[in-house]
């Protein structure tokens, strides 16, 4: 960043147009660039034998001279001092910005290069344009920006032609390169440059389709869960004043609200953005509509009358019915592990046991409703020598709380 100590003027990057030399590297190797003449650190690399570099500094320093990379060199910018152009580019905004080799440096640490303020580098890592003021952006140089590496394992190889700058069109660098047999080489370098750029956008264009698709998804959930708070109040309210009916009449919000819930669920799957905690919320806030389902039943089934059978005659005394006569059984669910019955689950009413219990799929968890007076619903089926039915449920009401 400007203003870091180790940072002057004469590491400000000059015009990409005048005539520069062009060398290779000659080891088989990996060769890699420095920040300085002490072969520490390395900010660039590694680089196969017959890499082009361009020239920078005539001037040889200690056995070591400054070169660029045909076409470009990876390194980071602070995105304070970045403005994304919209194309995959982005242009520098201050007047001399730190180019480095990593992300996060010490205070201390001297950058790689200072960038003049306009300069275009090409955009390599996901940036969030809220958080790019706070953002190490990884960019793609051009050949202007380099660093160090030893004139021993360098030869010349040609040159790169300078451009007129009032052109109005400007030649590309295999057109500056008047030595055709570097031409194959060059293009090689250059286009690997190019696909590393280009795969960068695809990741970034794909991460900004998942930033936008959870984003959705959290608008979703969040209207979810007001749904899920108001239906919470519908309950309590319908409970509090009897009114078993207005309870009713939400049954279909909260069904449309349960498939949604489940839509939610699935949707995370196709999301690579999404988290283990906002799988977990989703998962909650089902089993939290599947729990008001069943409260609601039995606000339901609770208040509401049932009304007699008309073919049978009944004593007007006895014209409503209790509302507990919706079930064909009613007791209290015990969990007995280990037990010799059909089952650890049992209904018991009065000290006996009415049924063994089971369930039809996974509808209900009941250890989750033991201790609970329950209403069920479902099919029963005898069984020789335990003195009671195995009774499978399809539906369930908690008519009562633990005792």
């Amino acid at each position: 960043m400007p203003g870091l100590k180790g940072e002057s003027s004469r590491d400000q990057v000059k015009p990409g147009l005048q005539e520069r030399r062009l060398v290779r590297s000659t080891v088989e190797t990996p060769l890699y660039l420095y920040e300085n003449k002490d072969l520490a650190p390395k900010v660039a690399g590694p680089f196969a034998v017959g890499t082009l570099f361009v020239v920078l500094d005539e001037k040889a320093q200690h056995g070591f001279r400054r070169v660029g990379v045909l076409g470009g060199m990876q390194g980071y910018v602070y995105g304070r001092y970045l403005e994304l152009t919209g194309d995959g580019y982005a242009r520098t905004t201050g007047s001399g910005v730190s180019f480095r080799y990593r992300p996060k440096p010490e205070t201390a640490e001297t950058p790689v290069m200072m960038l003049p303020k306009g300069t275009r580098v090409r955009v390599l890592s996901p940036v969030d344009g809220r958080k790019l003021s706070e953002s190490w952006v990884k960019v793609l140089s051009d050949h202007e920006v380099g660093a160090f590496v030893p004139t021993s394992l360098i030869e010349e190889a040609g040159k790169l032609l300078a451009v007129d700058p009032k052109a109005a069109k400007l030649p590309s660098l295999i057109d500056r390169i008047p030595d055709e047999s570097l031409h194959a080489g060059a293009k090689a370098q250059i286009a690997a440059q190019e696909a590393r750029w280009r795969e960068a956008q695809e990741r970034i264009a794909e991460e900004r389709r998942q930033r936008a698709l959870l984003n959705t998804w959290k608008q979703k959930q969040r209207s979810l869960f007001a749904e899920f708070r108001q239906l919470q109040k519908v309950v309590l309210k319908g409970a509090e004043r009897k009114q078993g009916a207005e309870v009713k009449a939400y049954l279909p919000v909260l069904e449309d609200a349960k498939k949604r819930a489940n839509e939610l669920l699935t949707e995370l799957d196709g999301i690579e953005l999404a988290t283990e905690s906002q799988k977990t919320q989703a998962k909650k806030l089902l089993d939290s509509l599947n729990e008001i389902e069943l409260r609601m039943e039995a606000v339901i089934a609770l208040i509401e009358p049932v009304k007699p059978i008309e073919s049978e005659p009944q004593p007007a005394a006895l014209r409503t019915l209790s509302p507990k006569r919706r079930f064909a059984l009613v007791g209290w669910l015990q969990y007995r592990p280990g037990s010799n019955g059909p089952s650890a689950y049992r209904l018991a009413k009065g000290g006996k046991t009415v049924a063994w219990l089971d369930v039809e799929g996974d509808r209900y968890d009941l250890l989750e409703f033991v201790g609970m007076e329950i209403g069920i619903r479902g099919e029963g089926m005898d069984l020789a020598g335990h003195g009671a039915q195995l009774f499978k449920i399809s539906r369930m009401v908690v008519l009562t709380g633990k005792r």
